[in-house]
């Protein structure tokens, strides 16, 4: 069985763009029971760098589940053979203002927006800060023409759709949720930590896995060489769809099939693969 991870070293994770805490806040506690948030901020600010991400989320996973000691082991590689979204997308940066420090273990600690501490490695040019890509992305990044139009065709037509890429998960999620596409993917996988990305096929290889398709039954889109051959190497279709400037590079001629935009892919593309 794969497993997952959402664990980083040498990274900080930054409060979201629009995070309405201007300071680090608390997670105010429940009469009934804790929040994920409480879990997380207590399991985090009690014990800095004692945790990684993967023991913080699935321990919050196991709590909510009310899971016995007995159960855990088998629980949590159930739990990450999927693809799990990092602390990219917890409570404590999208609400409460904490950063997110994971060390070079993996590591992670809590702080405080506008702190020193905060400002300090926010500004360390030896970390990588996943909210700059994700960051770009929001503001700059725009979609294929016709993207609406093929998750529409494939989703109407009952297809398992999936989503792989050399990309961390939580750049994933961002641009999931800038395109609103993310209700049409039943899976996402990545190559983020993995031994090699595209061209390289695993990626797709896990994405087949998971979708519990057979590789020779996939059909993929690609807008890269690199993503192109990953598809080829696995096995699959292959629908290129390249940039205008790159439309005649020679390379596409292994693809399956080349297209100028994804508005032109019909029932007569199908056919053809």
């Amino acid at each position: 069985m794969k497993i997952h991870t959402t664990n980083y070293s040498d990274t900080f994770i930054e409060v979201a763009e629009d995070c309405p805490a201007n300071v680090g806040e608390i997670p105010p506690a429940k009469r009934d029971e804790k929040s994920v948030a409480n879990i997380q901020f207590e399991m985090i600010s009690q014990n800095p760098y004692k945790f990684t991400s993967d023991d913080i989320l699935f321990q919050c996973f196991a709590t909510k589940k009310g899971l016995t000691n007995n159960e855990l082991e088998a629980q949590r590689e159930i739990f990450f053979s999927k693809g799990q979204p990092c602390f990219r997308s917890s409570p404590l940066t999208k609400r409460y203002g904490w950063g997110i420090h994971n060390n070079t273990e993996g590591k992670i600690a809590l702080y405080a927006v506008g702190s020193m501490e905060y400002q300090k490695f926010k500004a360390d040019k030896n970390l990588k800060i996943v909210d700059l890509v994700i960051d770009k992305i929001k503001t700059k990044g725009q979609p294929l023409p016709g993207l609406q139009n093929i998750f529409n065709f494939f989703y109407d037509r009952s297809f398992k759709i999936g989503l792989a890429t050399s990309s961390p998960l939580s750049v994933v999620d961002a641009v999931c949720s800038l395109l609103g596409i993310g209700d049409y993917i039943k899976v996402k996988t990545s190559a983020e930590h993995l031994d090699y990305g595209k061209p390289h096929p695993q990626v797709y290889l896990n994405c087949a896995v998971e979708l519990k398709s057979s590789p020779l039954e996939c059909i993929c889109f690609e807008d890269s060489v690199n993503g192109m051959i990953a598809v080829k190497a696995a096995r699959m279709k292959c629908v290129v769809v390249p940039a205008p400037q790159y439309l005649k590079d020679e390379r596409w001629s292994i693809a399956d099939l080349k297209i100028s935009s994804l508005k032109n892919f019909s029932e007569l593309h199908i056919r053809m693969l």
